[in-house]
């Protein structure tokens, strides 16, 4: 194999790991909004993860008005976010002045099993229960217009090395033999090499589902892996399992080159073998970014 695809697949594989390191930080960083209505102006910094069970998310909410603080109150509306809907109602909370603040409200939410998402907004009322402002600004008549915090658990580090090496090792692996299959209808010879590239992704690509699986089963509770036929269905889990399965078949097919260095001995032609990996290839790339940005 040429050095310049070995670079190239080294290279790619780097830009991959970063990118999607870089879409899951952006969807799990914390965000400020607010909303503004009857002269107040409310400002809450959302966090969509509560990571550990010793304490409590503490939430805060910032009010800004010329009211004076006895003439309103501030309360976090709550729920557990359950798929479908029951129509249970919202749990109000009243949110008091944070030690030495002005317009700093705090408010505990109670813990919740890890796993649990729970919905909830913030709502500031009049001593006579006019509501003045929500956050969001349409929590009170729109149900899709809240927010939402997911509780989980700490991973163990050893845990989150062997599953990004696993994911590394299989995205190098795949370029590997994406650049090498070119090669196989001209240079026959460089079969072997493919079929073995092809073996390895697939061991890559089991390992890389186990130790996702343990990942997100010790940080989501029972339920953290949904990959069919385990657990609640997940459309990116499942995909991450049907590309180890597309990728034993590969093997199987070129079996003659993968374990005898035989290309007499595979069940597939030079050229199928060379469509089959490329697709494969792209796809098992495509599910690993997208399973990782999740």
């Amino acid at each position: 194999m040429k050095a310049w695809k070995i670079a190239a697949a080294i290279l790619l594989t780097c830009i991959f790991i970063i990118v999607s390191e870089s879409v899951h930080k952006i969807h799990n960083e914390s965000r400020i909004i607010e909303s503004s209505n009857a002269g107040f102006l409310m400002q809450h910094k959302v966090q969509p993860v509560h990571r550990g069970q010793e304490f409590p998310p503490k939430l805060v909410v910032r009010i800004t008005t010329s009211l004076q603080s006895h003439l309103y109150k501030v309360f976090l509306m709550s729920k557990p976010a359950i798929e479908p809907d029951t129509g249970a109602e919202y749990v109000a909370t009243e949110a008091r002045l944070a030690d030495g603040a002005i317009d700093d409200y705090e408010v505990t939410m109670q813990q919740y099993p890890v796993g649990s998402t729970v919905s909830y907004y913030f709502k500031v009322e009049g001593i006579n229960g006019t509501v003045f402002v929500t956050l969001p600004t349409y929590a009170e008549t729109d149900s899709t217009d809240v927010l939402s915090i997911t509780f989980e658990d700490y991973a163990p580090i050893w845990l989150v090395i062997l599953q990004k090496m696993s994911r590394g090792a299989t995205i190098l692996t795949v370029m590997l033999a994406f650049f090498a299959c070119f090669e196989i209808v001209r240079r026959p010879e460089s079969l072997s090499l493919v079929g073995k590239q092809s073996f390895w992704a697939a061991i890559f690509l089991l390992g890389n589902v186990v130790f996702s699986a343990l990942l997100q089963l010790r940080t989501d509770g029972p339920h953290g892996w949904g990959g069919w036929p385990f657990g609640a269905f997940d459309f990116t889990d499942t995909l991450l399992e049907v590309t180890v399965i597309i990728w034993i078949i590969i093997t199987i097919l070129l079996k003659g080159s993968v374990f005898s260095g035989i290309p007499a001995g595979n069940l597939v032609s030079s050229r199928a073998a060379r469509a089959g990996i490329i697709a494969s290839s792209i796809l098992t790339i495509g599910v690993i970014m997208l399973h990782a940005a999740s």
